[in-house]
């Protein structure tokens, strides 16, 4: 007879067996980035969605955080704008984080609301990244 093969649970190849999940920072980071990684497509290849998506949930999960590092529960239903003036109430450097130029910086974060225009969108990940500067300078 040939030699036995044991079915046992093993971790899948390339997996470490302690990951950590991320942090909200990491995240907002990792969504920045694929949002990068998008933009530096050539214009006609830019998927706007992806982009809009990932540069509004970062400046949220960014924000949320640092409400909530400070002591401060975000309601999910605020905006980016509220998100924002409560985060300007813990720090002043937040009040001069420009969102004017990002469409849905009023809304809910709803799903269904994003830009398809690069132009707009990159307003959008400009912001984002404003965001991503300060949350990592300031305590």
């Amino acid at each position: 007879m040939g030699p036995t093969v044991s079915h046992t649970l093993a971790p899948k190849a390339g997996k470490a067996m302690e990951e950590k999940p991320m942090n909200p920072i990491q995240e907002a980071d990792a969504m920045l980035q694929i949002a990068a990684q998008e933009r530096m497509r050539p214009e006609e290849d830019v998927v706007a969605y992806s982009v809009c998506h990932n540069s509004r949930l970062s400046i949220r999960l960014y924000l949320t955080s640092y409400l909530q590092k400070h002591g401060v529960n975000a309601d999910a239903a605020w905006s980016i704008d509220d998100l924002l003036k409560r985060c300007a109430e813990v720090n002043p450097d937040f009040s001069k984080v420009d969102v004017s130029e990002i469409e849905c910086r009023g809304g809910k974060g709803a799903t269904n609301e994003y830009c398809l225009a690069v132009a707009q969108v990159t307003n959008c990940f400009e912001a984002a990244s404003e965001v991503k500067r300060l949350i990592h300078s300031i305590p």
